[in-house]
């Protein structure tokens, strides 16, 4: 099952939405987005964690979707929950239909596979993270938090 949390408190600054190439230079495109919006918002100190897993979600969406992909971009401090930035990258594909479903298989994997090691790697770096599927059957879309104080 998907983990679903809560939006956390208000938005400081401005978020950011951006629709990416549909191309390779996508993720090259959002790990811009990432440095330029988290220097605006002073936490220079979380650009190699968040553009690591902006990328890596951006790369799946690409690889595995369909369609465009778009970027959304938060900073929250919230009186629930920790102060974080927040991100989700969303295409027209199917997804993993469930958080399980992105999960590495116990560490059995062939590691000569070029693939498969994305989501385990957002998984490790981000605080909390998710998959929302549309109601409508029209894509999907892979959220993460990056706590500011962890």
């Amino acid at each position: 099952m998907a983990v679903v949390s809560p939006r956390p408190g208000p938005r400081l600054g401005r978020g950011v939405v951006r629709r990416l190439p549909a191309s390779d230079r996508a993720p090259a495109a959002a790990r811009r987005v990432v440095a330029e919006r988290l220097r605006v918002w002073r936490l220079e100190r979380l650009v190699g964690d968040v553009a690591l897993i902006v990328s890596e979600l951006v790369t799946n969406a690409r690889v595995h979707g369909v369609g465009s992909v778009t970027l959304r971009m938060e900073f929250t401090v919230g009186t629930r929950g920790p102060a974080c930035v927040h991100v989700e990258v969303h295409d027209f594909g199917m997804g993993p239909r469930t958080r399980d479903a992105a999960e590495p298989d116990g560490g059995g994997a062939d590691r000569d596979v070029e693939h498969g090691r994305g989501l385990p790697l957002v998984a490790g770096i981000a605080d909390r993270w998710g998959v929302r599927n549309s109601a409508r059957g029209k894509g999907c879309t892979v959220w993460a938090d990056r706590f500011v104080a962890s």
